[in-house]
């Protein structure tokens, strides 16, 4: 598969097109079912508390007949949408907000093993991973590989 082919945030295969709450961001069922949660959660706040806009009506027509639509959130987002769907850029700049969070709960420990701090570390990243699997942000099995690579050097197992 590639990029464009699997879920922007994991790389897992995606939902079938038909079935898509997002149509213009690819998710796998786990992070679409994130993101409508925080769609759901948001959509009684007022735009600017919520990460996301919908589409609203400026009056303008292009050539075709379809209506120039302006996001609620911010207003430098344009396109020629159905009025009041979400903005597809806002949905997207969420995304990519969860993939970099993802991205940052899964990467490797700065700290040195030799570091007197490093068990301090595994203890913070171990909360960190806690609450990702919690918000469903990772998988309990990629948890547990972080934890058990970060373990590793304790036992005295190479890195």
């Amino acid at each position: 598969m590639s990029v464009y082919d699997t879920c922007r945030v994991c790389g897992r295969e995606p939902v079938r097109w038909d079935l898509r709450l997002f149509e213009d961001v690819l998710l796998c069922p786990v992070h679409e079912a994130l993101t409508r949660d925080a769609v759901q959660e948001t959509s009684s706040r007022p735009s600017w508390e919520s990460p996301f806009g919908v589409w609203l009506a400026i009056g303008s027509y292009d050539s075709d007949g379809r209506e120039f639509v302006v996001c609620s959130r911010d207003r430098g987002h344009s396109s020629t949408h159905d009025v009041g769907t979400l903005c597809r850029w806002c949905v997207t700049s969420y995304v990519e907000m969860v993939r970099y969070s993802r991205e940052e709960v899964l990467a490797r420990c700065e700290t040195d093993p030799e570091d007197v701090r490093y068990r301090d570390e595994i203890r913070r990243r171990q909360t960190q991973l806690l609450r990702a699997v919690e918000i469903r942000l990772v998988t309990k099995d990629e948890a547990l590989q972080v934890l058990e690579r970060l373990a590793r050097p304790l036992r005295g197992a190479s890195v």
